[in-house]
């Protein structure tokens, strides 16, 4: 992170971390024993060559992973997704043979296949509109049906019991015909594993014919304690670093009962609760600390906690939000998560997405929330 932000160079980051790490006994190299002799021998890249490989890929996946979020957002305007490959020498055959493959935004394709699709790979993805795919003549593939998986051990030499064993997909030009497969360990989309599956399956939820199992499945989503802990690092991240990237997390999936009610507000219910880096960096402004109304670094960590079993949730009919009420040290305060639906503003809709619920969180005097409800603008949703 501090590479990136700051512009280092690979070679600094090396000449940073390398004295360091052989201080702590770490040369990058791995013991190797001779069952016969018992002769301890050493194997592997040195440490600048580890580090190398390690500043490469880091760099690269969040490179990636923040290009997937920017055309996901954009994918209205820019359906069709290039794959686009570095024709040279050093060219995997299986990179090669993507190269200017389209492919529509939510194929499933792109579920394992966005890059980086191995260790140092370069590719990368170009978003077209209608009129720029029709242009160039290009006509788009499909994933579906064409799709496959095989296992494949990551370390064959070692004993049976201790051997891993790797899913790795491939996608087949024709079912069953030539398959072309992401290197082992890369059969996987970090911008779709963080942001888009938790789209994808909060849309799917509202299939389930029983509402109690809807508001069932949701809960128990939105209580997963790995969710809590990665939101928490993620704020604790960005309330240390006060960089606006445009990055954003997953709340947690919106329940039930807030998508009824937005639909009968008449609005496009979100399906999933949604907070970018922008939207704390102003909750977090000075003004709000004098104030008091702003979080404590804990309280911000534990937001998703405290979506997941809210005191209660209403709905604004001034502002067309859900307004979540969470709990505060200070009996006489609150915490309050305005959670907006999404926007049909075309320019907002193309930074943050669609499906996004936008949410932001201050502290607030529940005096002010008890007037609001007795004036009629706030209405229960949720006990």
């Amino acid at each position: 992170v501090d590479a990136v932000k700051n512009g280092k160079t690979e070679k600094m980051f090396i000449d940073d971390l390398a004295p360091i790490l052989r201080a702590k006994g770490w040369t990058g190299k791995r013991q190797k024993i001779d069952p016969k002799t018992g002769e301890v021998t050493e194997k592997g890249p040195d440490l600048p060559a580890r580090l190398s490989l390690i500043f490469t890929q880091n760099v690269q996946s969040a490179y990636m992973y923040g290009r997937y979020r920017a055309m996901l957002a954009n994918a209205e305007e820019r359906p069709w997704w290039m794959y686009i490959a570095v024709l040279d020498s050093r060219t995997r055959p299986h990179h090669r043979a993507l190269h200017r493959k389209v492919f529509r935004y939510d194929d499933p394709f792109w579920k394992t296949h966005y890059p980086p699709n191995g260790f140092y790979c370069r590719c990368r993805v170009r978003a077209f509109s209608d009129a720029q795919l029709e242009r160039e003549g290009l006509t788009p593939e499909s994933g579906e049906g064409r799709m496959v998986s095989r296992e494949v051990v990551v370390n064959p030499r070692a004993p049976e019991d201790q051997q891993i064993v790797r899913d790795v997909w491939g996608w087949q030009e024709r079912p069953g015909g030539l398959t072309h497969w992401t290197d082992t360990g890369f059969s996987y989309s970090a911008g779709y594993a963080t942001f888009r599956l938790d789209c994808e399956l909060a849309q799917k939820l509202e299939l389930l014919k029983s509402d109690a199992l809807y508001a069932q499945v949701v809960q128990v989503l939105n209580d997963a304690p790995a969710r809590h802990a990665a939101f928490g690092r993620w704020m604790e991240e960005k309330l240390a670093s006060k960089w606006k990237t445009g990055d954003a997390v997953v709340v947690g999936l919106v329940q039930p009962e807030v998508v009824a009610a937005a639909k009968a507000a008449g609005l496009v219910p979100a399906r999933i609760a949604v907070m970018t880096d922008e939207k704390v960096i102003h909750a977090d402004r000075p003004i709000h600390q004098k104030e008091g109304k702003a979080l404590s670094s804990e309280q911000y960590k534990k937001l998703s906690e405290g979506f997941a079993k809210p005191e209660a949730v209403y709905w604004d009919a001034v502002h067309g939000n859900a307004l979540y009420i969470l709990s505060d040290p200070d009996p006489e305060w609150c915490v309050i998560m305005p959670l907006n639906m999404p926007t049909r503003d075309k320019k907002t809709a193309k930074r943050h997405g669609r499906l996004d619920g936008l949410a932001t969180a201050y502290r607030w005097p529940r005096i002010e929330v008890r007037k609001n409800v007795n004036n009629g603008t706030l209405k229960k949703i949720t006990p």
